[in-house]
Protein backbone atom coordinates (compact mmCIF):
# COMPACT_ATOMS: atom_id res chain seq x y z
CA UNK A 1 0.00 0.00 0.00
CA UNK A 2 1.55 3.36 -0.63
CA UNK A 3 -0.23 7.13 -0.99
CA UNK A 4 0.31 9.84 -3.20
CA UNK A 5 1.25 12.98 -2.39
CA UNK A 6 1.14 16.27 -4.15
CA UNK A 7 3.61 18.31 -2.11
CA UNK A 8 1.99 21.63 -3.78
CA UNK A 9 -1.42 20.78 -2.37
CA UNK A 10 -0.03 19.51 0.82
CA UNK A 11 2.17 23.02 1.81
CA UNK A 12 -1.14 24.84 0.72
CA UNK A 13 -2.91 22.46 3.39
CA UNK A 14 -0.44 23.41 5.66
CA UNK A 15 -0.33 27.30 5.55
CA UNK A 16 -3.81 27.20 5.49
CA UNK A 17 -4.11 25.24 9.12
CA UNK A 18 -0.96 27.38 10.78
CA UNK A 19 -2.05 30.63 9.27
CA UNK A 20 -5.72 29.85 11.02
CA UNK A 21 -4.20 28.34 14.04
CA UNK A 22 -2.01 31.12 14.58
CA UNK A 23 -5.15 33.82 14.07
CA UNK A 24 -7.46 32.07 16.49
CA UNK A 25 -4.66 31.76 18.88
CA UNK A 26 -3.88 35.47 18.62
CA UNK A 27 -7.43 36.27 19.24
CA UNK A 28 -7.71 34.60 21.98
CA UNK A 29 -4.64 36.66 23.63
CA UNK A 30 -5.97 39.89 21.61
CA UNK A 31 -2.58 40.38 20.01
CA UNK A 32 -3.33 42.15 16.83
CA UNK A 33 -0.76 41.22 14.08
CA UNK A 34 -0.69 42.30 10.52
CA UNK A 35 -1.82 39.90 8.37
CA UNK A 36 1.39 39.69 6.40
CA UNK A 37 3.44 38.79 9.38
CA UNK A 38 1.11 36.11 10.61
CA UNK A 39 1.75 34.41 6.69
CA UNK A 40 5.46 34.55 7.24
CA UNK A 41 4.55 32.55 10.01
CA UNK A 42 2.51 30.08 8.69
CA UNK A 43 4.92 29.80 5.68
CA UNK A 44 7.26 28.54 8.17
CA UNK A 45 5.04 26.23 10.00
CA UNK A 46 4.07 24.65 6.35
CA UNK A 47 7.36 24.40 5.59
CA UNK A 48 8.66 22.29 8.74
CA UNK A 49 5.36 20.34 7.95
CA UNK A 50 7.01 19.50 4.45
CA UNK A 51 9.85 18.53 6.08
CA UNK A 52 8.95 16.18 8.29
CA UNK A 53 6.92 14.73 5.85
CA UNK A 54 10.14 13.98 3.58
CA UNK A 55 12.09 13.14 6.80
CA UNK A 56 9.30 10.99 8.95
CA UNK A 57 11.00 13.35 12.50
CA UNK A 58 8.36 14.46 14.74
CA UNK A 59 10.48 16.62 16.03
CA UNK A 60 10.19 18.80 12.49
CA UNK A 61 6.53 18.95 12.68
CA UNK A 62 6.90 19.87 16.55
CA UNK A 63 9.48 22.94 15.44
CA UNK A 64 6.86 24.41 13.11
CA UNK A 65 4.56 24.76 15.97
CA UNK A 66 6.94 26.45 18.23
CA UNK A 67 9.25 28.28 15.51
CA UNK A 68 6.05 29.77 13.89
CA UNK A 69 4.71 30.85 17.16
CA UNK A 70 8.11 32.52 17.64
CA UNK A 71 7.86 34.44 14.34
CA UNK A 72 4.29 35.37 14.99
CA UNK A 73 4.24 36.76 18.32
CA UNK A 74 6.44 39.69 20.13
CA UNK A 75 8.94 39.02 22.36
CA UNK A 76 7.54 39.39 25.47
CA UNK A 77 4.23 37.17 24.79
CA UNK A 78 6.06 34.45 22.93
CA UNK A 79 6.03 31.63 25.62
CA UNK A 80 2.71 32.48 26.97
CA UNK A 81 1.64 32.30 22.62
CA UNK A 82 3.50 28.75 22.25
CA UNK A 83 1.48 27.22 25.15
CA UNK A 84 -1.85 28.78 23.68
CA UNK A 85 -0.53 27.49 20.13
CA UNK A 86 -0.58 23.77 21.65
CA UNK A 87 -3.82 23.90 22.91
CA UNK A 88 -5.67 25.40 20.24
CA UNK A 89 -4.09 23.10 18.01
CA UNK A 90 -5.14 20.51 20.25
CA UNK A 91 -8.51 21.62 20.04
CA UNK A 92 -8.67 22.34 16.24
CA UNK A 93 -7.62 19.20 15.87
CA UNK A 94 -10.53 17.34 17.42
CA UNK A 95 -12.89 19.12 16.21
CA UNK A 96 -10.86 18.81 12.50
CA UNK A 97 -11.24 14.70 12.92
CA UNK A 98 -14.74 14.91 13.97
CA UNK A 99 -16.24 16.96 11.28
CA UNK A 100 -14.47 14.84 8.83
CA UNK A 101 -15.49 11.94 10.54
CA UNK A 102 -19.62 13.18 10.87
CA UNK A 103 -19.36 15.08 7.54
CA UNK A 104 -18.09 13.85 3.57
CA UNK A 105 -16.23 17.22 2.84
CA UNK A 106 -12.82 17.90 2.13
CA UNK A 107 -10.07 18.49 5.03
CA UNK A 108 -9.96 21.82 3.88
CA UNK A 109 -13.60 22.38 4.20
CA UNK A 110 -13.42 20.84 7.65
CA UNK A 111 -10.12 23.00 8.44
CA UNK A 112 -12.23 26.42 7.83
CA UNK A 113 -15.73 25.06 9.59
CA UNK A 114 -13.27 23.71 12.96
CA UNK A 115 -11.89 27.57 12.48
CA UNK A 116 -15.38 29.44 12.78
CA UNK A 117 -17.17 26.93 15.37
CA UNK A 118 -13.93 27.15 17.47
CA UNK A 119 -13.93 30.76 17.06
CA UNK A 120 -17.75 31.31 17.61
CA UNK A 121 -17.55 29.50 20.95
CA UNK A 122 -14.66 31.30 22.37
CA UNK A 123 -16.55 34.97 21.62
CA UNK A 124 -19.76 33.69 23.14
CA UNK A 125 -17.47 32.57 26.12
CA UNK A 126 -15.68 35.82 26.16
CA UNK A 127 -18.57 37.61 25.85
CA UNK A 128 -19.87 35.83 28.55
CA UNK A 129 -16.78 36.10 30.97
CA UNK A 130 -16.77 39.96 30.36
CA UNK A 131 -20.75 39.98 31.40
CA UNK A 132 -20.05 37.74 35.06
CA UNK A 133 -19.70 41.31 36.55
CA UNK A 134 -19.96 44.02 33.94
CA UNK A 135 -20.65 47.17 35.60
CA UNK A 136 -22.79 49.33 32.86
CA UNK A 137 -24.49 52.57 32.62
CA UNK A 138 -28.49 52.63 32.29
CA UNK A 139 -30.90 55.37 31.85
CA UNK A 140 -34.37 54.42 32.79
CA UNK A 141 -37.20 55.90 31.65
CA UNK A 142 -41.09 56.38 32.75
CA UNK A 143 -43.46 58.94 31.41
CA UNK A 144 -41.90 62.39 31.38
CA UNK A 145 -38.75 61.27 33.78
CA UNK A 146 -35.78 59.94 32.96
CA UNK A 147 -32.58 58.08 35.58
CA UNK A 148 -29.01 57.67 34.57
CA UNK A 149 -28.12 54.95 37.16
CA UNK A 150 -25.12 52.70 37.50
CA UNK A 151 -26.05 48.70 37.17
CA UNK A 152 -24.36 45.40 37.74
CA UNK A 153 -24.67 42.78 35.18
CA UNK A 154 -25.79 39.75 37.23
CA UNK A 155 -25.29 36.22 35.30
CA UNK A 156 -27.11 34.90 38.16
CA UNK A 157 -30.17 37.04 38.00
CA UNK A 158 -32.66 34.66 36.04
CA UNK A 159 -35.90 36.13 37.78
CA UNK A 160 -38.72 36.30 35.19
CA UNK A 161 -42.46 37.22 35.25
CA UNK A 162 -43.92 33.86 36.03
CA UNK A 163 -46.88 34.18 33.43
CA UNK A 164 -44.63 35.70 30.65
CA UNK A 165 -41.36 34.17 31.16
CA UNK A 166 -40.03 37.89 30.29
CA UNK A 167 -36.43 38.22 31.71
CA UNK A 168 -36.82 40.96 34.58
CA UNK A 169 -34.55 43.29 36.06
CA UNK A 170 -33.81 44.71 39.65
CA UNK A 171 -34.04 48.31 40.90
CA UNK A 172 -33.33 49.71 44.22
CA UNK A 173 -36.08 51.32 46.29
CA UNK A 174 -34.92 54.55 46.58
CA UNK A 175 -34.15 55.00 42.57
CA UNK A 176 -37.85 53.75 42.13
CA UNK A 177 -39.43 56.55 44.35
CA UNK A 178 -36.67 59.13 42.89
CA UNK A 179 -38.35 57.22 39.26
CA UNK A 180 -41.72 56.84 39.54
CA UNK A 181 -43.01 59.50 42.24
CA UNK A 182 -45.65 59.04 44.60
CA UNK A 183 -48.53 57.32 44.26
CA UNK A 184 -47.32 55.12 40.92
CA UNK A 185 -48.88 52.09 42.36
CA UNK A 186 -52.34 53.52 42.05
CA UNK A 187 -51.48 55.14 38.76
CA UNK A 188 -50.16 52.49 37.05
CA UNK A 189 -50.54 48.98 39.42
CA UNK A 190 -48.12 46.61 39.60
CA UNK A 191 -47.53 42.80 39.88
CA UNK A 192 -45.94 40.76 42.32
CA UNK A 193 -42.53 38.86 41.37
CA UNK A 194 -41.29 35.58 43.50
CA UNK A 195 -37.73 35.22 44.07
CA UNK A 196 -35.38 33.48 46.66
CA UNK A 197 -32.29 35.00 48.14
CA UNK A 198 -29.64 33.66 50.67
CA UNK A 199 -30.64 34.53 54.08
CA UNK A 200 -34.65 34.44 52.84
CA UNK A 201 -35.88 31.31 51.45
CA UNK A 202 -38.73 33.26 49.49
CA UNK A 203 -40.44 36.64 49.09
CA UNK A 204 -42.31 39.13 46.77
CA UNK A 205 -41.27 41.81 44.87
CA UNK A 206 -43.51 45.21 43.30
CA UNK A 207 -42.57 45.09 39.43
CA UNK A 208 -43.32 47.69 37.11
CA UNK A 209 -43.03 48.27 33.28
CA UNK A 210 -40.71 50.72 32.29
CA UNK A 211 -41.32 52.62 29.26
CA UNK A 212 -38.09 51.70 27.95
CA UNK A 213 -34.21 51.32 29.04
CA UNK A 214 -30.83 52.21 27.37
CA UNK A 215 -27.98 50.92 27.89
CA UNK A 216 -24.35 51.97 26.97
CA UNK A 217 -21.88 49.52 27.54
CA UNK A 218 -17.97 48.95 26.05
CA UNK A 219 -19.73 47.58 23.23
CA UNK A 220 -22.08 50.10 22.07
CA UNK A 221 -25.48 51.28 22.92
CA UNK A 222 -28.46 49.26 23.30
CA UNK A 223 -32.58 50.12 23.67
CA UNK A 224 -35.12 47.95 25.08
CA UNK A 225 -38.60 49.01 24.99
CA UNK A 226 -41.51 47.60 27.84
CA UNK A 227 -38.53 46.55 29.93
CA UNK A 228 -39.69 44.58 33.57
CA UNK A 229 -38.32 45.84 36.55
CA UNK A 230 -38.89 44.79 39.98
CA UNK A 231 -38.49 47.04 42.90
CA UNK A 232 -36.20 45.51 45.54
CA UNK A 233 -37.58 45.34 49.21
CA UNK A 234 -33.62 46.01 50.54
CA UNK A 235 -30.65 47.57 49.22
CA UNK A 236 -28.92 46.50 46.77
CA UNK A 237 -24.90 47.75 46.57
CA UNK A 238 -24.28 48.17 50.31
CA UNK A 239 -21.42 50.50 49.65
CA UNK A 240 -24.12 52.25 46.56
CA UNK A 241 -21.40 51.32 43.97
CA UNK A 242 -24.65 50.35 41.51
CA UNK A 243 -28.50 50.71 41.76
CA UNK A 244 -29.50 48.53 39.09
CA UNK A 245 -29.41 44.92 39.05
CA UNK A 246 -29.18 44.29 35.41
CA UNK A 247 -30.71 40.23 33.90
CA UNK A 248 -28.18 39.44 31.67
CA UNK A 249 -31.06 38.78 29.04
CA UNK A 250 -31.42 42.55 28.75
CA UNK A 251 -28.27 42.65 27.00
CA UNK A 252 -27.18 40.79 23.55
CA UNK A 253 -24.31 38.48 23.78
Amino acid sequence: MYFEVYIDQFFAEQFLYGYLLLYLTMRILGEKRPAPKIGLAGILFAVLQCAYLFTGSRWLSAAGLFLGAAAAFSRGRRLRGIFFLFFVTLCFGGTLQALLSLFPVSAEAAGLAAFFLLSFLWKKLDACHRLQKQEVRVSLFWEDKSLALRALVDTGNRLREPLTRRPVSILDAQSAADLLGDGWEQKKGFFLIPYHSIGKSRGWMRAVTLDKICIDTSDGKSEIRKPLFAISNERISRSDDYQVILNPEHIKI
